[in-house]
């Protein structure tokens, strides 16, 4: 095939290709390359080639009409193994098995009756804050849906530990980078470097908490994702073991939170550039639900809140 066929893209460095430039202002990078080099861009990350799709239809085919043609990689071991055998890694009837798993958690009456749950945590949280207060609202995010996924999810309260499984987490991302990167090879997990001594603490209080919560089911709530986990069973007849449950309360409590914080994130980001929408969307909150607390029912009627959110998911798509 001729050259001319593949798609371009920055050259970036001779040997990092554009590990730099994306570690520096990774939103930049993307937005250069879809502006500069068309709805499909190549980059190359150390020795990882990447490829960037910008137009709807080429996302379509890959996530939507032609995804059965595309498989998920699972991650190795060195580069935190944080999923395991989770539904995020498998790919195929393996994936369907897991998500028909899933399914009496996340049905839509299932999700209606989470509303409350939401608001109260919400306000739990927001009351903690202070006029005058500088917070790190994506921290903050990252805290109060860990924390509302926890209990919805696994009848857990893990208020006590959200800043530690956080922490954890960001410790287990740098290493999903180098994965990525194909630096670890460099230096394999088996190697205690100082990096590899901090994944494994890491990944030793993230376990922690997860066995934490398996250990706890069958006390308070018996209606929830977990109990669904217990009682489900493998094609040969067998329950999930301890390993099995480990690796899907770990995919749903990481999977679970981490794109509706990184969505909130960018909404208030949004709101703070754009004061105008900030304060049309103030108006209908002050109109709608009002003084009192927002129900499920309200939703129909919070239509410019809703075009916020789809907004600014468009803009910045959180997974």
């Amino acid at each position: 095939m001729n050259s001319s066929h593949y798609p371009t893209g920055p050259r970036g460095h001779v040997l990092m290709g554009n590990l730099l430039a994306f570690k520096l202002d990774p939103i930049g990078l993307l937005e250069r390359c879809a502006r500069e080099y068309g709805d499909i861009v190549a980059l190359r990350l150390v020795t990882r080639p990447v490829y960037l799709l910008s137009h709807p239809n080429y996302v379509d085919a890959v996530l939507g009409r032609h995804q059965r043609r595309f498989a998920i990689t699972r991650a190795p071991k060195d580069a935190g193994g944080l999923f395991g055998n989770g539904i995020f890694t498998a790919s195929g009837a393996d994936w369907l098995r897991r998500r028909r798993q899933a399914q009496p958690a996340l049905n839509h009456n299932k999700v209606q009756s989470y509303a409350e749950l939401m608001v109260s945590e919400t306000n739990d949280r927001v009351e903690s804050w202070r006029d005058g207060e500088a917070r790190d609202l994506h921290k903050e995010m990252v805290h109060l849906i860990l924390g509302i996924v926890a209990r919805l999810l696994f009848g857990a309260d893990i208020t006590s530990q959200l800043e530690e499984f956080s922490t954890a987490l960001d410790v287990v991302r740098e290493r999903y980078w180098l994965w990525w990167t194909r630096l670890s090879a460099l230096f394999p997990a088996v190697v205690p470097t100082r990096t590899n001594l901090r994944l494994k603490n890491a990944r030793r209080k993230l376990d922690g908490v997860v066995y934490g919560i398996i250990a706890r089911e069958g006390r308070d709530d018996t209606d929830n994702f977990l109990a669904s986990l217990i009682n489900a069973t493998e094609p040969d007849g067998a329950s999930l073991d301890q390993w099995q449950l480990r690796d899907e309360v770990m995919t749903l409590l990481v999977t679970g939170h981490e794109t509706t914080a990184a969505a909130l994130a960018w909404i208030w980001y949004l709101l703070a550039t754009h004061p105008g929408a900030e304060q049309r969307l103030e108006a209908e909150i002050d109109f709608v639900p009002g003084e009192r607390a927002p129900t499920v029912d309200d939703l129909g009627a919070l239509a410019y809140t809703k075009m916020i959110a789809l907004e600014s998911m468009r803009l910045y798509p959180p997974t």
